[in-house]
């Protein structure tokens, strides 16, 4: 409980210090000015302006390229700190030098950095959602290990976005925090997958590895403090430390990256595949601009594709991966968003490439800098591709009210489908069919008709309004088409569509021209085809079903298939488990009410004994037919049969049924150990009671043997008793009635058979087998 305690507090702590340093970065940054100038010195000493940021103070007050610096609050440049690192950042004046004139720059007292999106809006949006996640987390996760790993990763990110502002102006503690931020939240990440996936016995790296990483990243600390801190030389330029974190961090999540894209290949066909799936797209669409098109040109060539402040834009795509993940328990569809990523990837190059073109053609400054273009395409393509996603939101939202037909295309798919879900005859399909093409399209002739693919001759069906012309049929049978549901066929008035299939033949409708004379466009097209597809899966049900019934009707022993007798057989038991329910929840309900007020009345009222005696025996009576009841919804629906299993449920009847009969019952199960399906259990329980029943109405037996054997693939049953016995000749007369008939049905029914042995005077028996395979469940179950 105390460690619980010191961790709860750490966690605690850690979240505060990082909201005060987040309030003191923003504070910083605010009250810090932006001058915006990079300087170089050349070989002889000199620092001359190399880079003028256009949106800063420096470039809106005259500073301009090639200028020299002279002077820095008033004393040479090489003792202002932030020219450690080629930055004019943290002056109250400084004088450059300009053609040979000298001119001064002094900064305005208390002035204040404006409030900015880039520099300031999105950082800070970004730290507040990371930062209640990171709450919601901790609360969610308390004793997590891994969750502990999330939120600093979560942390480090936010804190690096919010402090690059503040060290952009060369504000030292906010240069350590982005550097340190930088270097650790890929290694954070790391080791949240290591920690993790160890629940799940994946190995996605090994510990020491994490121990080496932070071990790297401690030294890298120590030398940059060396270096911002103290005089000492170790032959680095504070530019290239400067540069480290950024190298880190690339190169960590890169790692990172190949890491997870690794394990998706390797688990590609198990259950965490989606899984690995969902964290390589979050973090490479988060990280990708970053490193691609900022981190690695800059450390390699020296320049930016984009600029680090737009490319830090996509980390807010970050918390919406881990946000979503986490509160809705649920992942993305990430193959639906990658398959549109790739469409709208595609569809975006020849737009993207016009639109630059056209833009540089028409501009009147003669810049054609290749940089420059490939920053101006990269913005407009990624801009077409967030458009078209957004085309689409809308698209699902605002169709329906923009385009009526459209709504009224879709409104009638969904009415349809649920209509011709009960229909039960080709006719009755066929009708509404063409009612519902009236309704919707614009015309007013349709036909249904059917082809045979051998010879191509057409027959008549169906017809509504005109029927179509001679010229049309000779079209329908000279046209190749391939017989596909859904395929249209343009005629000379109006157009063809196949509905259905069958093994010779296919089903047409024709539709007449429009009214208005114009031809079919793309979404009435479309709707023809979707219904044209559910009316096909009609026609296959009503064939199968025709087919079933015919072959019933037609077999030569005029016998119905087993599956037949099995589904009747669960059917009834169904009605049987309703009629039992019913049976307790109402009629034993209001049985046992009347006898317990009636038993109230008698103990309360003083009525004279010869009155007494005859309401005693009401109660009585009353109290028999509480017992019938009961009897009937037992016998109904056992109760627990599934639970108990078969041969603690036939021991049960037996004992029960010896209660009420002149008989004794030895039931013999030795070594029967299987455990059977549901199905098979009531079967062996519903033929007992039928045989106990019989037995106990007419065979004045004494004693009733029962056996319940098994081997590797049959179950045996054997029923005898030592009653009067019957004559095997008038078994037949028997099977009028459901006794012995539905024993047999029954059996029949799982493809069991049934024998009867008997005689006058020697008792009857009967024999089962049934096949039956002790992984029989375990395969259903898995097929299920």
């Amino acid at each position: 409980m105390i460690q619980l305690r010191k961790y709860n507090f750490s966690m605690i702590l850690v979240l505060l210090v990082t909201l005060y340093i987040a309030v003191q970065l923003v504070h910083s940054q605010l009250q810090s000015l932006y001058i915006g100038v990079d300087v170089n010195q050349n070989q002889s000493g000199q620092w001359t302006v190399s880079t003028v940021d256009p949106l800063a103070w420096g470039s809106k007050n005259g500073v301009q390229l090639g200028d020299v610096l002279n002077q820095v609050n008033g004393q040479k440049p090489s003792l202002h700190y932030p020219l450690k690192y080629n930055s004019l950042e943290q002056v109250n004046s400084f004088e450059v030098i300009r053609n040979g004139e000298h001119i001064m720059f002094a900064v305005p007292e208390g002035t204040r950095s404006p409030i900015t999106i880039d520099q300031t809006i999105l950082p800070a949006t970004l730290f507040i959602i990371l930062f209640l996640f990171s709450i919601i987390l901790y609360y969610k996760k308390q004793n997590d290990h891994a969750s502990k790993m999330l939120i600093l990763f979560f942390l480090s990110i936010a804190l690096a976005y919010l402090s690059a502002g503040a060290a952009t102006r060369r504000i030292i503690y906010a240069q350590m925090i982005i550097g340190i931020c930088l270097s650790q939240s890929p290694i954070f990440f790391l080791h949240f997958l290591y920690s993790y996936f160890k629940e799940y016995g994946i190995q996605m790296l090994k510990s020491r590895w994490l121990v080496i990483l932070y071990s790297i990243n401690g030294f890298i600390f120590g030398i940059t403090l060396l270096v911002n801190y103290t005089a000492i030389d170790i032959g680095l330029s504070a530019v290239i430390l400067s540069r480290v974190p950024l190298v880190s961090f690339s190169i960590g999540n890169i790692i990172a990256i190949y890491i997870l894209i690794s394990r998706y290949v390797k688990y590609h066909g198990t259950i965490y595949r989606p899984l690995f799936k969902y964290l390589v797209v979050g973090n490479a669409v988060s990280f990708f601009p970053f490193i691609v098109l900022y981190a690695l040109p800059m450390m390699i060539f020296g320049i930016e594709v984009i600029p680090a402040n737009l490319a830090a834009m996509c980390l807010l795509f970050l918390p919406v991966v881990y946000v979503y993940l986490i509160v809705s328990n649920r992942l993305l569809d990430i193959d639906f968003i990658i398959g549109r990523l790739r469409y709208y990837s595609f569809l975006a190059v020849i737009p993207a490439m016009l639109i630059v073109i056209g833009v540089k053609f028409v501009q009147t400054q003669n810049n054609n800098v290749p940089l420059q273009w490939v920053q101006s395409f990269i913005l407009v393509y990624l801009g077409i591709i967030m458009l078209l996603y957004f085309k689409e939101s809308l698209d699902f939202k605002l169709t329906g009210f923009l385009f009526k037909e459209k709504r009224n295309f879709q409104a009638s798919l969904n009415q349809f489908s649920q209509q011709i879900s009960k229909i039960m005859r080709a006719s009755d399909l066929e009708e509404r069919l063409i009612k519902e093409v009236l309704h919707v399209m614009p015309t007013k002739s349709v036909a249904i008709f059917e082809q045979n693919r051998q010879d191509k001759t057409l027959t008549l069906r169906r017809v509504v309004g005109s029927a179509p012309s001679q010229q049309i049929m000779e079209e329908l049978i000279k046209e190749p088409h391939h017989n596909e549901v859904g395929e249209v066929i343009r005629v000379s008035t109006g157009i063809c569509c196949i509905i259905g299939r069958r093994q010779d033949s296919n089903y047409m409708m024709w539709m007449d021209g429009k009214e208005n004379r114009m031809g079919y466009n793309v979404d009435e097209m479309l709707w023809m085809k979707t219904v044209s597809n559910y009316v096909s899966i009609v026609y296959e049900n009503l064939e199968l079903i025709e087919g079933i019934i015919s072959n019933i009707e037609t077999d030569n022993n005029n016998k119905a298939p087993s599956w037949i007798v099995r589904l009747l057989f669960r059917l009834s038991e169904q009605e049987r488990r309703r009629l039992a329910s019913d049976l307790h929840d109402s009629a034993l309900q209001d049985q046992l009410l009347w006898y317990r007020k009636f038993e109230a009345l008698l103990d309360e009222s003083e009525t004279p004994p010869e009155m007494r005696e005859r309401m005693v025996e009401i109660k009585e009576g009353l109290l028999d037919v509480i017992h019938q009841i009961r009897e009937t919804c037992n016998e109904l629906r056992p109760p627990f049969l599934k639970e108990i299993g078969v041969v603690e449920a036939v021991d049960n009847l037996c004992s029960y049924a010896q209660l009420n009969a002149n008989y004794v019952v030895d039931f013999d199960h030795k070594d029967f150990n299987l455990e059977l399906d549901d199905e098979y259990v009531l079967i062996l329980y519903r033929i007992t009671q039928e045989l106990l029943r019989n037995t106990m109405k007419h065979a004045r037996a004494t004693k009733v043997e029962l056996q319940l054997h098994h081997d590797d693939e049959t179950i045996t049953y054997i029923y005898r008793d030592n009653g009067i016995g019957m004559d095997l000749s008038q078994l037949q007369s028997s099977f009028k009635h459901m006794g012995l008939s539905g024993v047999r049905e029954r059996i029949a029914g799982l493809e069991g058979t049934t024998s009867f042995h008997s005689s006058f005077g020697e008792g009857f028996e009967v024999r089962v087998s049934l096949p039956y395979q002790s992984n029989l469940s375990s395969i259903e179950s898995n097929i299920g």
